[in-house]
Formats: C-alpha cells, structure tokens, sequence
C-alpha cells in the first residue's frame, strides 16, 4: 500500500508539524464562559499597588454565565435562533440586583490609562476599546477542546512553554487605579461610615482572636501582624466622588448694609431650669397618706374576716 504523500512542511521539518499539541493560535488553556463584575456595597478591601497611599476600594466577585450554576439557565431553541442571548441570565441578575449587588457594565470601555502591557502575540485577539472582560481563543491542553477562554483585562497571558498550559500574571496597580477612578467617578459609590467602621471592628476582632493563642510564640507573631494590619486600615484612605469645580468661597461681607439688611441680633437663650433632685416634701406626704390608707383597708378586711369565722364557729 502506497505512503500517502506529507505537506512539504512537515516533510522538511518537525514530522507532527507547526505544533503538536494543536493550534498554534491563542493561548493553551481550558475556555471559561463569559462572566460579569459584582460589587456587595458592604465589601470593601485596602489597597496601596498603583496608588500614592493605602485606600480602601471595593471589592469585586465574578458572576460567571453558566448554564446550571448561579441562577442562569439554558436557552430555548427559538431563543437562540433569535440571538437572545441575555435571556440567560437577566433573570438572575436582577434577583440580585434588588438585593442591591452592583453589576458593572461590562461593555464599558476601560481607560487606556489603566491597560495593562500585554505582549504582541496576544494583543492581536482584543478589541481596540476592550472592557474589564477580554477573551482568548484557546485550547484546552489535556481535552484539545478548542474555545474562548473569558479573563478579566489585567490578566496577562504569559509567554508559554511548548506542551505547557499558558500561565497568567496579574497587573495590580492598573486593577487598583481602575477600582479608583470608578469611585471617583461615581459609577460605584463611596462607602458610608459605618461600613469602614464594620471592617475595622471585623480587624480588632481578629486581634483579639490573636491575643489568646496558646503558643505563645505564635501569638506574639499574630498579635504583631493583625495589630499592623489594623493601624494601617485605620489610616487608610476613603476615596469620595471627584469634582472638577473648586469649592465655593463664602461671599465677602457688605459695607454699610441698609437699615432693613442689618440682622437682629442673636436673642438670649433661654434659660434652662434645673430638675430638682429627689421627690418634694408634698410627694413624700402623699405617698405617706396613701400606704396608711392602704393599711387600714387590709387591716379592716382581716378583721371582718376574724369576726366572719368566729360567727360562723358559735352558729
């Protein structure tokens, strides 16, 4: 039986061609489905990566998109020959929602100022304006399943080992600028007072915690590293909304002002009349009145009921 004839490619160079372990193109890694960003209002974390001073900034879960897990579900037919795709999770992302889970828009572009730097080979897959959710196509190295594999923008796919899986690295001064500019933009709000105070008490208890471990050299180290930690939330940073316009300076006061401009002048407080301490001489008198009143009625009603029984006795 003849040999069939081989690409002149692989003829000339490595008999399994360009690539062995499948396509050359993308990266080698399991896909993922696409997902979005939630914030919990009350999940707030420090940060200092990026930034001139630790800050507190908000923290972010994904909600990956699939079907079975997290409330999304499967699409009809009629549904997915129509495209509607949202119809998968709009559901349960609007139980959440009115919990009050913030969910960022994930075709909002993020700023080229918070890009992280990512290498040509892998450049090529995104868009010109991406958002903070990216995907590259790849392969899954163990299956050979081929796909997208959905990553937040600031995971960087790292130059890969032949037969290897395709390793990421994390640009976290762009992740904690961008988390920043949101605040102060307004497209995630502030956190009240009494949420930084929740996590502060939440740092104070883990000292405490500490404090009672029974080796002491351990406890020493605990007590060391969660004090550290709790000066350094105390000092952090509580970002608030940026405003472009310098604050107004109060107006200076007229000169000679006209009779009926001229303010009254403040009236005297009035004055405060301190309680008495105690009860008055009258009270005492008649709460006296009243418990001797209060005796004499029990007094007389055991003495008709003596003379009831001692009636009853010589009948």
């Amino acid at each position: 039986m003849p040999i069939p004839s081989q690409p002149a490619a692989v003829q000339a160079g490595d008999p399994y061609g360009s690539d062995p372990y499948g396509s050359s193109e993308g990266i080698r890694a399991r896909p993922r489905n696409a997902f979005f960003l939630c914030h919990d209002p009350g999940d707030w974390s420090i940060g200092s990566h990026g930034l001139d001073e630790k800050t507190w900034l908000p923290v972010f879960a994904p909600h990956i998109i699939r079907p079975g897990s997290a409330g999304i579900r499967s699409l009809t037919k009629a549904e997915a020959d129509q495209g509607s795709h949202a119809r998968a999770y709009e559901d349960a992302k609007h139980a959440r929602e009115v919990k009050g889970i913030v969910y960022l828009d994930a075709k909002i572009p993020v700023p080229p100022e918070f890009h992280p730097t990512i290498p040509a080979e892998y450049r090529q897959h995104l868009s010109a304006a991406p958002g903070y959710a990216v995907r590259y196509p790849c392969t899954d190295p163990r299956r050979g399943r081929t796909g997208f594999r959905w990553v937040e923008l600031w995971d960087i796919p790292q130059p890969a080992v032949r037969g290897k899986a395709t390793r990421f690295a994390y640009d976290r001064a762009n992740f904690n600028r961008w988390r920043l500019w949101l605040v102060q933009t307004g497209i995630i709000k502030p956190p009240l007072a009494h949420i930084i105070d929740e996590n502060l008490a939440r740092v104070a208890q883990r000292v405490q915690r500490a404090t009672v471990h029974p080796d002491p050299h351990i406890r020493v180290d605990k007590v060391n590293a969660t004090s550290a930690t709790l000066k350094s939330a105390k000092n952090a940073k509580v970002p608030a909304l940026a405003t472009d316009e310098p604050p107004r300076p109060d107006p200076p006061p007229v000169k000679n002002p006209p009779a009926d401009k001229v303010d009254d002048p403040p009236a005297d407080p009035p004055a405060v009349v301190a309680k008495p301490k105690g009860r008055t001489e009258a009270q005492k008198k008649a709460s006296r009145e009243k418990a001797d009143a209060t005796r004499a009625r029990n007094k007389a009603a055991r003495a008709a009921k003596v003379a009831a029984k001692a009636a009853e006795a010589t009948t």
